[in-house]
């Protein structure tokens, strides 16, 4: 009877050893992947208040996209990670705790590039409105001016007096396994709203299938993943009306936003 009871005793170990085997690295994946979504929904707050300081940096500044980009960095330096110790270094999110670790920061990632030398910013400013048709100016002056009484309805003067901008986030995942399968989910489903994006072309139904012209920020993001720097847009738009004349030479002719 021991000896039937010590060969139950080994075979029930044995299947629990499978069933750990096989159990264990799902239950670590879903475990990670909560993880990485919260982080992600940290940064998706943190880029609508950073879209925020955007437009109000753009009012005060006649729209230029540069200070606005800025403005917009300096919120997000907390949820903006980097790889240490060299390009086959693991992704970590260095501290911003004190004014030196900020400053310090705040220099290392002031002109607003991927170090990988991909073209990519971090923060990415597109003006919604007003576009400098929408604005209007009077003759020679290039500027709007904000009590100028001959605006041609109500309608465009509202639209002239308001700033709005879209603000997009090029958010580095950093939790590894998990990183890989949220760039290719996203890669999806920007492949299904593609006709959103002007600067992307839908040539198949697969998640890798999202491409477009080689400069483009998907393709950029696509040729990062070779890399395996896996880097996934978040956007948010803010608008603010402006409190007085701003320079149009900084507006485009026509909305930057893809919606």
């Amino acid at each position: 009877m021991s000896q039937k009871r010590t060969k139950r005793g080994r075979g029930q170990l044995g299947q629990a050893a499978v069933e750990t085997a096989i159990v264990m690295p799902l239950f670590v994946f879903l475990i990670l992947g909560i993880i990485q979504l919260a982080l992600m929904h940290q940064a998706r707050s943190m880029t609508k208040y950073a879209a925020f300081k955007a437009v109000r940096a753009g009012i005060l500044h006649n729209a230029d996209k540069k200070a606005m980009e800025l403005a917009a960095l300096a919120v997000l330096l907390p949820v903006i990670s980097e790889k240490s110790g060299g390009s086959q270094g693991a992704e970590t999110v260095k501290s911003t705790r004190s004014a030196s670790d900020y400053a310090k920061k705040m220099g290392d990632l002031k002109n607003n590039q991927f170090p990988e030398n991909s073209g990519l910013k971090y923060a990415q400013v597109a003006i919604c409105s007003p576009t400098s048709g929408e604005a209007g100016s009077q003759p020679g002056q290039g500027t709007n001016l904000f009590d100028y009484p001959e605006t041609p309805n109500s309608l465009q003067k509202l639209k002239s007096k308001k700033l709005s901008i879209e603000l997009t986030f090029n958010y580095r995942l950093f939790i590894p396994f998990v990183d890989r399968v949220i760039f290719y989910i996203s890669r999806g489903q920007e492949a299904q709203h593609a006709t959103l994006f002007k600067d992307v072309v839908r040539m198949n139904t697969t998640a890798t299938g999202v491409t477009g012209p080689k400069d483009s920020p998907e393709s950029i993001r696509k040729s990062l993943a070779n890399q395996k720097v896996y880097v996934v847009p978040i956007r948010a738009k803010y608008a603010l009306r402006m409190q007085s004349d701003f320079v149009t030479s900084n507006l485009s002719g026509q909305s930057e936003c893809g919606n």
